[in-house]
């Protein structure tokens, strides 16, 4: 689509113009003046359409939150009866608090996936499963199950055994539980064993969850060396993003040719990019946009307030800074300047940095880590969140200033750092004698305007309340979005037919678009 007359005129306070990369590209390339997103609108929907050249009606993904008759609820929910929200975003995450998606430096990922938080597809029953124990340490002992229980839909319950008797040693069950909000999906996979019987010998029993592990600390050591476990439990068949999704990718058709493929964006959940077949992107890079880091001033080795930095000079070189996490926090995982990357445009710009280098290390033959060397993509994508994030700031929209629109300095910063991102992007492929024989299609997924002036939210509880009792799940972003328990009652239920806008707040689980 053109870019609007007044940013194209715009410029940062050096006079530099804040769209000169997408104004050359405009100048050597086609554009598309009636583009439109989809319908609804959002990043999912939105991101595959041009993935897949297919309607939401068609690939099956109407938003990343959404609603599925036939799946059942994630392990962590727990039910035998199908029915479920299906939600594919930051939720999914071993830990949202880390850029990882774990509680480390490794993710980065699909790896950072909890398969508790992933709707089923079916729940089977296991009777009686046996294990052999491996001992670990002097008091612990650790059983490795073939499958990860389902642990709210029905009580898993077990027997443990020692060398060749075949009296129990002690009995346990693993009883329903409720997942802690406010620890990160990691802790809560972790639930305790209930003794029955036996509980003297054991100081601890625990399962985790996500990886079927069953791990037992005993009361006296050395841990017995022949030990075993019969266990009986339901587990379930996981959903990941890309078997969600009904028809092939771009990434599917080109990794199907024999050519490498690579994708870089927000959150782990969007391996969605992988196709049904889950092998379409052979580089996947997604750092965690919902989650808190900080920005390190090269020159001292500490952080400082990205507020403070934003409020002073929206357009501060951030080259002067790297963008750090817990875990590579130099002032500790505890350090106050930690906050929520979607809350300032800065922090956003410098993690669009990650994944601009991503495609850069891609460009020069490396994978997107820059660890190792790799083929070139012949097909890449990469998402940028900065002018997502200004846009949507209190401060950082467009002002009304006798009559005539304005847009801040955040929204032009923002604009000026994802325009020298392309410029990047645009160069590598220049020097590494790429440019001539490459597509590059810059668009927009949501089809979102800044905001301008105040912003008014409707309370999430409107539209749902309209509905009634018949409401079987309702997302509430972009649009809201209604599934109904009885489809039959569709023309019963007002505002079937009106677009009903409003705005969701989800403390920090909201969508960053």
């Amino acid at each position: 689509m053109s870019p609007d007359p007044v940013l194209q005129s715009s410029t940062t306070p050096s006079g530099q113009g804040v769209l000169q990369n997408i104004l050359g590209l405009q100048q050597q390339g086609v554009t598309y003046a009636n583009a439109s997103t989809t319908s609804p609108s959002d990043s999912f929907p939105g991101e595959l359409s041009l993935l897949t050249g297919s309607h939401p009606g068609t690939t099956g993904v109407f938003y990343d939150d959404g609603y599925d008759r036939k799946l059942f609820p994630p392990a962590i929910v727990g039910s035998s009866t199908p029915g479920t929200e299906t939600l594919y975003a930051e939720n999914l995450d071993f830990d949202l608090n880390n850029m990882s998606g774990t509680d480390g430096t490794n993710g980065f990922d699909a790896s950072a996936i909890d398969p508790t938080q992933l709707p089923l597809s079916k729940i089977i029953a296991v009777n009686g499963e046996k294990q052999k124990g491996i001992v670990t340490s002097l008091a612990t002992s650790v059983y490795q199950l073939n499958n990860s229980p389902v642990l709210n839909d029905g009580l898993a319950f077990g027997s443990i055994f020692v060398g060749i008797s075949k009296t129990p040693l002690a009995t346990f069950t693993i009883a329903q539980t409720a997942p802690d909000p406010n620890l990160p999906n990691s802790a809560n996979d972790i639930v305790l064993l209930q003794f029955t019987t036996g509980a003297a010998n054991f100081s601890a029993g625990n399962l985790n969850l996500a990886n079927g592990v069953l791990t037992l600390t005993w009361s006296s050591i050395p841990a017995p060396a022949k030990t075993s476990i019969t266990v009986s439990y339901n587990y379930g068949i996981t959903v990941l993003p890309h078997n969600f999704l009904k028809v092939n990718t771009i990434f599917n058709v080109a990794h199907d040719a024999g050519l490498p493929t690579a994708f870089s964006d927000k959150h782990p959940a969007y391996e969605i990019a992988n196709g049904p077949s889950g092998n379409g992107v052979d580089d996947f890079y997604a750092p965690e946009i919902n989650s808190f880091a900080a920005l390190e001033d090269l020159s001292t080795g500490h952080t400082v307030s990205a507020d403070v930095l934003r409020a002073t000079n929206p357009f501060v070189d951030l080259s002067n800074y790297k963008i750090v996490y817990g875990p590579t926090d130099p002032d500790g995982p505890n350090d106050p300047n930690l906050e929520d990357i979607t809350k300032n445009s800065l922090l956003t710009a410098k993690y669009d940095d990650l994944k601009v280098q991503a495609i850069l290390n891609e460009i020069n033959g490396m994978n997107s880590r820059g660890t190792s060397s790799a083929p070139v993509p012949a097909i890449f994508g990469v998402n940028f969140q900065a002018v997502s994030v200004a846009q949507k700031y209190s401060k950082g929209g467009i002002d009304i200033v006798n009559g005539q629109e304005v847009p801040s300095n955040v929204f032009l910063a923002a604009l000026q750092h994802t325009d020298a991102g392309l410029g990047m992007i645009e160069n590598a492929l220049k020097a590494n004698g790429l440019w001539d024989s490459t597509m590059m299609v810059v668009t927009a997924k949501h089809g979102q305007d800044p905001r301008i002036g105040s912003a008014i939210k409707m309370k999430d509880n409107q539209i749902p309340n309209v509905v009634g009792a018949n409401l079987a799940q309702a997302t509430q972003d972009d649009v809201s979005l209604l599934w109904l328990t009885d489809q039959s009652k569709t023309a019963d239920n007002p505002g079937r037919t009106h677009g009903f806008h409003e705005h969701r707040n989800r403390d920090r689980q909201r969508r960053a678009e």
